[in-house]
């Protein structure tokens, strides 16, 4: 007997708190939450993108987001150093600063390096971790 699989899924706003072991999906995030005794738990992808670049004009796509939202966390590995301040544009979204916490701009990006990026929408920019 073949029995489906079922998700809750919705708003990441609207996510109510699963069973443990019961999934769910929001669609507006593309984020993957399980129910746990200690409450919902995000389910995490270990990937990462690959930029191209014009200049320290970086770019990259992926299939996590559709739209970038308020801490977004995404693993990026640069394909060149950088020689000056840079920018990301994820998905073709438009380009944002990439800043240090301390909120100085990103200027020494190593070949091959993974980095990890999150978005800030009150500075609509990238925060190196």
């Amino acid at each position: 007997m073949n029995i489906p699989i079922q998700i809750k899924r919705g708003n990441k706003e609207q996510l109510p708190i699963l069973s443990p072991g019961e999934f769910g999906l929001c669609l507006d995030t593309n984020e993957l939450f399980v129910g746990s005794s200690n409450g919902n738990l995000k389910l995490s992808i270990n990937d990462y993108v690959i930029t191209t670049n014009t200049d320290n004009d970086y770019s990259a796509t992926t299939k996590l987001i559709n739209n970038l939202y308020d801490g977004f966390k995404i693993d990026v590995k640069f394909n060149i150093d950088s020689t000056d301040n840079i920018t990301l544009n994820l998905n073709e979204i438009g380009p944002k600063f990439v800043v240090n916490k301390d909120s100085s701009r990103v200027n020494d990006i190593k070949q091959n390096m993974i980095y990890t990026l999150c978005y800030e929408s009150s500075g609509d920019r990238f925060v190196m971790m």
